[in-house]
């Protein structure tokens, strides 16, 4: 049932924006909205010269904008963020919400396996610095350069390193998650679809392919396309990880949402090479890798929250992407549940919107 007392009576109502690069992305967002207002759209409009297209909505008592980026990466996320605080400049969160890459071993030894949601500390811009003859330079972290998180983002953030209360986010998530796979239509993968390979065994043919060297390193463009069952990937390189052992026996239960927080890697480039993924991790703490924070980050307070759909490899494929979105839009929601806005004056609420 659609509530109208929810609804803001400008754009001036909106102060939560969740941006999403990928239609699978935004697609998990809208089913997680408890009310979806299509027949708005007309009524809050945009300013002149904003090219992004907007959906609107409510989660628990939030009115939330919704932006679609035209397409991947740091300069479409930094152009339609500035698009969109433009036109909502009420805004006091933006959730960056969908999929991303991740390293499978953080530096304390604990796991990180598909299906998993990461939540931005800190994030790196991967591809900002100097490139010298032989090297490149990378600048300071975005911590630096892009100035930090508000003094809110990071109580929130450490709030959520207090266990009992990243238990009660991770429960909660579990909730939306349940509803969300069966409005999307969607399976868990099962661990025996978690399939992280040594760092040094590479995704290419092993036999009658000259475009895939073993010499030269290089790899065909039909390798690159081609999933581990189409060339024969070796599972005897795979590596084994205690939970996934420990999720085998639960059989294909769907898992309670492992939440971390820590530093992501932003950039430009898909990350698809372990040992650029593993040096990244031991340099710089890293451990996931996406395409669009850093747009957001120095435009907004701003939280990157991501499922892991792969291990940044040259094995990544797309079986996963779709839960990893689900399990994002989930935690998502649960964020935004346990998000206190801070109190303003009461606003009229607008009647239903009609398009004209």
């Amino acid at each position: 049932m659609d509530n109208s007392q929810y609804r803001p009576l400008n754009r001036d109502g909106f102060e939560i924006a969740i941006i999403c690069a990928l239609p699978r992305e935004t697609n998990a967002i809208l089913c997680a909205m408890d009310e979806i207002w299509h027949d708005c759209r007309h009524y809050y409009g945009k300013m002149t010269g904003d090219d992004n297209s907007y959906d609107f909505g409510r989660i628990g008592l939030h009115c939330v904008v919704i932006v679609t980026l035209p397409s991947m990466g740091v300069v479409k996320a930094s152009s339609s963020s500035r698009s969109l605080k433009m036109s909502f400049n009420s805004i006091k969160l933006a959730l960056l919400v969908g999929i991303c890459g991740a390293v499978p071993f953080k530096r304390d030894g604990s796991e990180i396996v598909l299906g998993d949601v990461i939540i931005s500390e800190t994030i790196v811009e991967l591809d900002y610095g100097r490139q010298y003859h032989g090297s490149f330079e990378r600048k300071d972290s975005v911590l630096d350069v892009h100035g930090r998180p508000n003094e809110e983002i990071l109580g929130l953030l450490q709030r959520w390193k207090v266990p009992a209360i990243l238990e009660t986010l991770r429960r909660g998530s579990m909730c939306h998650l349940r509803y969300l796979l069966q409005c999307l239509n969607i399976e868990y993968p099962g661990p025996n679809r978690d399939m992280l390979f040594q760092p040094d065994y590479i995704h290419k043919h092993r036999e009658h392919c000259m475009g895939c060297s073993d010499t030269a390193g290089t790899v065909c463009q039909f390798a690159h396309a081609a999933t581990c069952n189409d060339i024969l990937c070796d599972e005897s390189q795979l590596v084994a990880r205690y939970r996934l052992e420990e999720a085998a026996k639960s059989g294909n239960k769907i898992p309670v949402p492992s939440i971390h927080i820590g530093t992501i890697g932003t950039g430009n480039a898909v990350i698809k090479s372990a040992r650029h993924r593993d040096q990244y991790a031991q340099l710089e703490g890293i451990i996931a890798f996406e395409m669009e924070g850093v747009g957001a980050w120095d435009k907004f307070n701003c939280l990157v929250i991501k499922g892991v759909c792969d291990y940044a490899d040259s094995h990544k494929s797309k079986t996963w992407q779709d839960y990893a979105a689900a399990v994002a839009a989930a935690v998502a929601k649960e964020v935004l549940r346990q998000y206190v806005m801070p109190q303003k004056l009461p606003q009229p609420p607008i009647p239903n919107c009609e398009t004209p």
